[in-house]
Order: C-alpha cells, then structure tokens, then sequence
C-alpha cells in the first residue's frame, strides 16, 4: 500500500512538469484584468512584485499583447518600460505592432515604432503589420506604417502583397495608396 502511494504522489509530480504545465500564479488574473481596465497603479505594483512582462500571460499572448489588444496605451508603457519585448507575440505569432495595425490603433502603433519594433516582420503566415492594416480598411495606420519605411514589396507565404490584402478587403483606395507608395 506504501509503495503504491509513493508512486501515486511521483505520478502526480511528473505529469505536469512532463506535460509542460507551468505553476499558476494567482496574480496573473489580477495582472490581466488590471491592464484590460488600464488600471496603472495596479499594474505598477505588480511589475515591482517580479512578474515579467513578456511571459505567456493568457494562452498564447504576452502581457505585452494583453495591453495592446486592450488598446491600453498606458499600462503597455509600464509593461515595457518593466523590461517588455517590443518584438512580443502572441497568438499564430503576431507581433504587438501586428496586433495593435490589424485593430487600427494608431497611438499603440506610433509608440512601438518608437520602440523599434520591426515593421516588415511577418506572423507565422508571413503576414506583416502593413498587411493586416491594409486588410482592415486602416488608412490612417497604413499611411503611417509606409511613411516609417513598411516595404510595400513584401509578400505573405502565400505571395500576397499588403495591396492586393487591401483590395481583397475591399479598400481600393488603401491599395491605391499602397501601390502609388511603391512606385515612389
């Protein structure tokens, strides 16, 4: 019987660890909820706790993406200024600066330009910031991605280029503009 519960409590320790399974920390909910809300001093006191802000926070996303598809402006400050990657992905590897084009949030977009995210990287699919913006029917983010230097020859592994996403979207006008940029 001894036997049979020691090995019971040793199965129990290794499935998880074999499974891949991390330790639930009982903050990350708070943390979440507190970016979702924009709630800075919230988020302030958790970053000063230790917890990172470029782990995996909900399923696949960062708190990093958390805060951008939050649209929050504010505590994304704090998280990278707390040591976040610029560069952070979440879901089918899209990048902050991806997320924040496709949702058509300029302010997200122009501060992690600033922080030099890279314009031309593309998700798991190839697909770029000036891509998922184009889709979306975002020109404003689109002319502001190409006045950053976004590569209008750039194509998905697909070989879309971001004007045929537009017009694919049904935006004419964004894949004019996008055509008219390259020939420049």
């Amino acid at each position: 019987m001894r036997r049979l519960q020691v090995l019971l409590l040793a199965l129990s320790l290794a499935l998880p660890a074999a499974a891949g399974a991390q330790s639930f920390d009982p903050r990350t909910q708070e943390l979440i909820d507190a970016i979702r809300n924009n709630n800075t001093l919230v988020v302030k006191r958790l970053m000063s706790e230790g917890i990172s802000p470029s782990e995996k926070a909900l399923g696949a996303d960062t708190y990093v993406v958390v805060a951008v598809k939050a649209n929050a402006l504010a505590s994304l400050k704090i998280l990278m200024d707390a040591g976040g990657y610029v560069d952070a992905q979440g879901k089918g590897g899209n990048s902050a600066l991806i997320v924040a084009a496709e949702r058509g949030y300029l302010a997200i977009v122009k501060y992690l330009v600033a922080k030099s995210a890279p314009l031309n990287d593309g998700n798991k699919q190839g697909v770029t910031a000036l891509m998922k913006a184009a889709r979306r029917g975002h020109g404003h983010v689109v002319r502001y991605l190409l006045s950053k230097g976004a590569d209008t020859k750039v194509t998905d592994f697909g070989g879309t280029d971001a004007a045929t996403w537009a017009r694919r979207g049904g935006f004419t006008a964004i894949a004019r503009m996008i055509s008219q940029h390259r020939k420049k």
